[in-house]
C-alpha cells in the first residue's frame, strides 16, 4: 500500500504544476515524458529498490498530467469558454443566500452543454433565496478556471462567478428534494446554535460545529489566528475525529455496529459542512478506517491519507489550489511522518514518565499533545506563513492549554442542535452551560494573542530569511546520522532573537 503514497506524490505534484504552472502541449509532453521514464525506472527497478518508488511517483506524474488534461479539455472548458460574457442563464440555488454589501449572495448550479457547474451568483435583490429556488434572466460570467488564473474559487469546486446585468425572476422551490436536504439541516441547526447559545459565544460555536465563521468578529478571527487555534473554527480532521470517537463509544465497538452507523454519519456530516476539502479528507479516512475494521484489517494511516487525496484530485484536479487542502494534508503528513520521533524524544526527558499513577498519565498526555501539535506545524507553518503572513509562536501552548476542551465543546453542541429541535427551552440551558468552556477557549486565544512577539510577520524579510533557515536546518538535521533536537531549537531560537533585533534596529538605522 505504500506504493499508493508514492503514487499520490506524483500525481498531486502532476495537479499542482498544471494548476500554477503548465499549460496545454506542456502538460501533454511532461505526461508522455513521464509514462516513458516510469518504464526505465520500473525495469531499473528489479535491480535497485529505491527505483520502485521513483516509477510510482513518475508513473503518478504521468497520470496526474493526463487527467488534469482531460479534466480541463472536456469539463472545465465550457466554463472557461463563458469567462466575459453575458448570456441568459437559469440557476438553481443550492444553498441559502447571504447579505453582500450590494444585495445577495447565493451558492448554486447552472447547466452548460448539458453538463453541471457549481457557481456564486451576486444578485440586486432583498428577499432571501433558499435551496431549491430557481433564478432565471441574464448574467455577467467569470471564470475560475486556471486559464483566467482565477484558482481561488475553482479549489472549493466553483468554477463560476454569475453577476446580475437585467431584472431577473425568481421560481420559488417545489417540494425539499433530497440533494438540499443537507442545507435545510445547517440552516437549522445554524437557527438553534443562535437562538440557543448566549450572543458572545453562538458566533463561535457555529464556526466550531459547522464551520460557519462569518459571525466572528474580527477582533476574535485575528486572536485565534495569531495564538494558533484558527484550525478549530474550521471543520476538519479535528472535529471528524472528536465524532468519529463518540460513534465508537455509542456503538460499543462493535465492528458492524459501528460500521452501520458510522458510513452514514460520516456522510451526512460532511455534506452538512459542506462537503469542504478539510472535512472530505478526513471523512474518506474515517471511512477507511471503518472498512479497515469491518474486514479486520491493520488500518495504514499514511495510505489511507494517501488515497484521500488522490480521490479529491481525481473528483476535482483544482482542489490542489484550496489553502483549506493545503493545510489538512500538510497538518495528517506531519503528524504521521514526525510525531512518533518527537514523542520519544519528548519521553526521554521525563524518565520517570512510565508505569501507572497521575503523574505518568499527565507526563503521557502532555509529551502526545506537543509531539501532535508541533509535527502538524512544520508542514503547516510554511504555508500559514506564505498565505496569511503570520507565524504563530505560541500556538504550541495554545493548543496544549485549549484542545482538550474541544471535544466537550462539539458534544455540547450536538446535544444544544439534538434537544433544540424538540425542546428549545432545554436547549437553552445546554447553551448556558456550553458557552462557559467556549468562553474559556475565547479568553486563552485573546489573552495568549495580546503576549509580546505571540507572533511574527513574514512582511519583515530578517523573518522570512529566519524561517527559510529554520527550515534548512531541519533538513540537515533529517539527514544526519547524529541528532540533537536540543542544538536545532538552540539554533532556531537564537536565528529569531537575531532576526528580531534586526528588524527592531533597521528604522533607526534608515534614520
Amino acid at each position: 500500500m505504500r506504493k499508493l503514497v508514492w503514487f499520490s506524490l506524483g500525481f498531486g505534484a502532476a495537479c499542482c504544476l498544471c494548476a500554477y504552472v503548465l499549460t496545454g502541449s506542456a502538460r501533454i509532453a511532461l505526461a508522455v515524458a513521464g509514462g516513458v521514464l516510469t518504464i526505465f525506472a520500473a525495469i531499473a527497478g528489479r535491480k535497485y529498490t529505491w527505483f520502485r518508488r521513483v516509477a510510482a511517483i513518475l508513473f503518478g506524474l504521468a497520470m496526474g498530467m493526463g487527467w488534469f488534461t482531460l479534466y480541463d479539455g472536456f469539463y472545465l472548458s465550457a466554463a472557461g469558454a463563458m469567462d466575459g460574457k453575458t448570456a441568459n442563464a437559469v440557476i438553481r440555488a443550492s444553498d441559502y443566500s447571504y447579505e453582500t454589501a450590494y444585495g445577495i449572495g447565493v451558492d448554486g448550479t447552472v447547466q452548460l452543454d448539458g453538463k453541471p457547474y457549481r457557481l456564486r451568483a451576486y444578485l440586486d435583490l432583498d428577499e432571501t433565496l433558499e435551496p431549491g429556488d430557481v433564478i432565471s434572466g441574464q448574467f455577467r460570467f467569470r471564470a475560475t478556471t486556471p486559464k483566467e488564473n482565477r484558482t481561488y474559487h475553482a479549489g472549493n469546486g466553483i468554477f463560476l462567478l454569475a453577476y446580475q446585468v437585467d431584472e431577473v425572476s425568481v421560481s420559488p422551490h417545489a417540494g425539499a428534494p433530497w440533494r438540499d436536504l443537507p442545507a435545510r439541516l445547517r440552516h437549522r441547526i445554524q437557527e438553534i446554535l443562535q437562538d440557543c447559545i448566549p450572543k458572545d459565544a453562538a458566533p463561535f460555536a457555529k464556526a466550531l460545529l459547522l464551520g460557519d465563521t462569518t459571525g466572528l468578529s474580527y477582533g476574535v478571527d485575528t486572536s485565534l489566528k495569531i495564538s494558533g487555534i484558527r484550525h478549530v473554527a474550521a471543520v476538519s480532521g479535528l472535529h471528524v475525529s472528536i465524532l468519529f470517537a463518540l460513534l465508537t463509544a455509542v456503538t460499543f465497538r462493535k465492528r458492524f455496529l459501528t460500521a452501520l452507523v458510522g458510513f452514514p454519519t460520516l456522510l451526512l456530516f460532511a455534506a452538512v459542512a459542506g462537503f469542504t476539502p478539510s472535512v472530505s479528507r478526513s471523512c474518506i479516512m474515517c471511512a477507511l478506517m471503518l472498512a479497515a475494521l469491518l474486514l479486520n484489517k491493520e488500518y495504514d494511516g499514511p495510505a489511507a491519507l494517501a488515497f484521500a487525496a488522490v480521490v479529491m484530485l481525481t473528483r476535482n484536479p483544482l482542489v490542489i489550489t484550496s489553502v483549506g487542502f493545503q493545510l489538512s494534508v500538510a497538518s495528517v503528513a506531519g503528524i504521521y511522518l514526525f510525531a512518533p520521533g518527537i514523542r520519544k524524544w519528548l519521553g526521554s526527558l521525563f524518565p520517570d514518565g512510565k508505569g501507572k499513577g497521575v503523574r505518568p498519565t499527565l507526563i503521557c498526555w502532555f509529551t502526545a499533545s506537543v509531539s501532535v501539535t508541533l509535527s502538524a506545524m512544520i508542514f503547516t507553518t510554511p504555508l500559514s506563513a506564505w498565505y496569511f503572513g503570520t507565524v504563530s509562536l505560541v500556538g504550541v501552548v495554545t493548543n496544549l492549554l485549549t484542545l482538550w476542551v474541544i471535544s466537550f465543546i462539539f458534544y455540547g453542541l450536538a446535544a444544544v442542535s439534538l434537544v433544540g429541535a424538540f425542546w428549545t427551552a432545554g436547549a437553552m440551558i445546554l447553551g448556558k452551560i456550553v458557552a462557559w468552556p467556549i468562553r474559556y477557549v475565547l479568553f486563552m486565544a485573546k489573552t495568549l494573542a495580546g503576549f509580546p512577539l505571540a507572533a511574527v510577520y513574514t512582511r519583515s524579510p530578517y523573518i522570512t530569511v529566519w524561517l527559510a533557515a529554520v527550515y534548512a536546518l531541519l533538513l540537515v538535521f533529517l539527514l544526519s546520522r547524529s541528532r540533537r533536537p536540543g542544538v536545532l531549537l538552540c539554533c532556531a531560537t537564537l536565528g529569531l532573537c537575531l532576526a528580531l533585533l534586526a528588524s527592531w534596529a533597521e528604522p533607526m538605522l534608515d534614520g
